[in-house]
């Protein structure tokens, strides 16, 4: 039915969190290697908790289980400038030669990430100077409509 629409699809290798981005490279190097060409790695307030004057969050928020949108928490540009210097750190050690994508915005407000100045515009988010292929706009999936498949822009 239709046909053949493409040869090859490409596809992205997920990297969970890791506190250090030295440790975070070197995994991401480790799919590199393995001959991913596309790679994504978790960017969220994970790395934030024990970093003081990052996050504006009511107390017991960190083993609260609440859908991210109706949390309270909130990164503070302190936090945001942080995240986007862990992205900035990794992407010098991975370098410019593979595709690098993000993921784990749910608790950053659509206005810090979205590209509203500053250290959050989208090229901070994939790292400086980089063209995305894709970014991941911070959408909770109650507001998604439908699947819940992820926004893209």
């Amino acid at each position: 039915m239709g046909g053949r629409f493409r040869d090859r699809v490409w596809c992205y290798v997920d990297t969970p969190s890791v506190a250090e981005p030295q440790e975070m490279a070197d995994r991401l190097l480790e799919r590199k290697r393995r001959g991913f060409t596309m790679l994504k790695m978790d960017v969220g307030i994970s790395l934030l908790w024990d970093v003081p004057g990052t996050l504006i969050a009511p107390a017991g928020a960190r083993e609260d289980t609440t859908m991210h949108p109706f949390t309270g928490i909130q990164v503070t540009p302190k936090g945001v400038e942080y995240l986007a210097s862990y992205v900035d750190t990794v992407r010098s050690i991975v370098s410019y030669d593979v595709a690098l994508a993000t993921d784990h915005f749910g608790h950053i407000a659509l206005t810090r990430a979205s590209g509203s100045g500053g250290p959050s515009n989208r090229s901070r988010w994939c790292g400086r100077g980089s063209d995305p292929v894709a970014v991941h706009r911070p959408v909770a999936p109650a507001h998604r409509g439908g699947g819940g498949a992820d926004v893209h822009g």
